[in-house]
């Protein structure tokens, strides 16, 4: 009796993190081709295995992750083939670190050009020859 119980307590968690996973990868922005290829794998995974899924996305989605390229439907595909937290963290963190890097490159540009050398007016050239 145990037995069933458990596996019916198993298979509405397989139930439920595959319809999450479809939710996530939807924000992820892959494409329903993609999404659908991507489901009919998971659909033979085992819990565990979904659960490295779910986690891996949840940290990547955290960040707004973009693959080079806006290639997500590839990463998407290799996430959920070999999924890994650890790996997860480590894409995130890099791609946080380089928008951050990127937004602190253009806010220094844009100080820049507030520093930039006052071009002469036409009304300065104006006073230098009728002063």
């Amino acid at each position: 009796m145990f037995i069933s119980e458990d596996k019916a307590l198993n298979t509405s968690k397989v139930e439920k993190l595959l319809k999450d996973i479809e939710g996530q990868l939807v924000k992820f922005n892959v494409s329903q081709e993609q999404q659908d290829a991507i489901m009919s794998l998971l659909e033979n995974k085992n819990l565990q295995h979904l659960n490295d899924v779910f986690e891996s996305f949840k940290l990547l989605i955290e960040v707004n992750f973009e693959a080079d390229d806006n290639d997500n439907d590839n990463y998407a595909w290799s996430v959920c083939n070999k999924p890994s937290t650890a790996t997860a963290k480590a894409a995130a963190r890099g791609f946080k670190n380089r928008s951050l890097r990127k937004q602190a490159e253009q806010r220094a540009k844009e100080v820049n050009k507030d520093r930039a050398p006052l071009k002469p007016t036409p009304r300065d050239y104006y006073d230098q020859f009728f002063d």
